[in-house]
């Protein structure tokens, strides 16, 4: 289930999502749609506790956004169409953070364990569908930190 109560975020005075309120009964098939801008994806990075609501509350499997973080990363998975990585930092640092945010085990192990095989894929695969900057950042991941 969730549920949010006048939920909104700011950036810079600018409303992204302006106090929504819905509840989405366990089972509940639910999109949202809208244009670029509209707030949806960062509704659902506030339900995932990846940023802090700026005013209102939330509650995912009832899980308190704010409160519960821990526990609502531990049982919800996201894949947004534009990621939010870091610019500023390698591709593995990026790995390494996302893994400690969800409590991955010895992040740093883990991160390494994934470069062979992806190195030996992009090699056997040099027409693999990517674009030219996900090629670029898994190269980068693939070859060092």
């Amino acid at each position: 289930m969730i549920e949010t109560t006048d939920l909104t975020k700011q950036f810079d005075g600018y409303a992204a999502v302006d106090r929504l309120t819905l509840t989405i009964e366990e089972g509940e098939v639910f999109g949202f749609l809208g244009p670029n801008g509209a707030g949806k994806t960062t509704t659902v990075r506030m339900l995932t506790s990846l940023i802090a609501p700026t005013h209102g509350s939330a509650k995912v499997l009832n899980y308190r956004v704010g409160t519960d973080d821990q526990q609502i990363r531990r049982n919800v998975g996201i894949l947004t169409e534009t990621p939010g990585l870091y610019d500023r930092l390698s591709a593995w640092r990026n790995l390494v953070i996302y893994a400690r945010l969800y409590e991955v085990d010895d992040a740093e192990k883990q991160v390494e364990k994934g470069k062979m095989p992806l190195r030996s894929y992009l090699l056997l695969h040099p027409d693999a569908r990517l674009s030219e900057s996900d090629r670029k950042i898994l190269l980068e991941w693939a070859t060092g930190p």
